[in-house]
């Protein structure tokens, strides 16, 4: 069974109704990036004619304009989606397409698991259709959180479990926070924290947290 098999038919997230409320979710996404073997162009057509996104409104994105040189020589750069799709029905649920890397984003207010595993679902069954026998080099599943003291009495970073010094200097009022951890022998945990001197958001917040699952 390839990756992309084993990471659609897991079991769904139990406990789908335990959530905050209002939920502090502000974007939850899926990344895969894999090894085509075709020419870029190709591939983006494949994707970008799925039949789960027909209809969806389509954005060039400034990582189109780099040359296959410059995507083949720096590892970033190739995994740079070039075009955004948009569902006009539902403005707040997004795929970004490249070369080498599709991803499905839910932006805005969570709907819920049961709402999001259909598009990653439809995501996953676009790249096997786009591109047969496809090497999957990463899955990545991350979901991005702003809270708030009105919303989930998080008044500011402080009130996470969270204390960071630097010498005996406590610098909790102002930092981001970037680290990692595995999981398990397959998934490894990226975790940033950061106050909002680091970090632009449409809406006010206190705390944000980005929480990124990869293999």
């Amino acid at each position: 069974m390839s990756v992309l098999e084993r990471f659609v038919t897991k079991d769904r997230m139990a406990h789908d109704d335990i959530h905050l409320m209002p939920d502090g979710i502000k974007e939850a996404l899926c990344e895969l990036r894999f090894e085509a073997g075709e020419i870029s162009e190709i591939v983006i057509g494949r994707l970008a004619d799925a039949p789960a996104w027909r209809g969806f409104s389509k954005t060039r994105l400034p990582g189109a304009d780099l040359p296959p040189q410059i995507r083949a020589l720096d590892p970033n750069a190739k995994f740079q989606p070039s075009f955004e799709l948009r569902s006009v029905e539902n403005p707040s649920i997004v795929v970004r397409i490249g070369g080498n890397v599709v991803s499905c984003h839910v932006i805005g207010k969570y709907p819920g698991w049961d709402h999001f595993y259909p598009l990653l679902k439809s995501t996953v069954d676009a790249l096997k259709l786009a591109v047969s026998d496809t090497p999957v080099s990463r899955i990545g599943f991350r979901y991005i959180n702003a809270l708030t003291s009105k919303d989930h009495y998080v008044a500011n970073a402080k009130a996470l479990n969270l204390e960071l010094k630097v010498g005996d200097k406590d610098v909790t009022d102002a930092f981001a926070l970037n680290y990692r951890t595995r999981v398990t022998e397959e998934h490894i945990c990226q975790l940033t924290v950061a106050t909002p001197d680091y970090v632009t958001a449409p809406d006010p917040f206190d705390a944000y947290i980005d929480i990124d699952i990869f293999t």
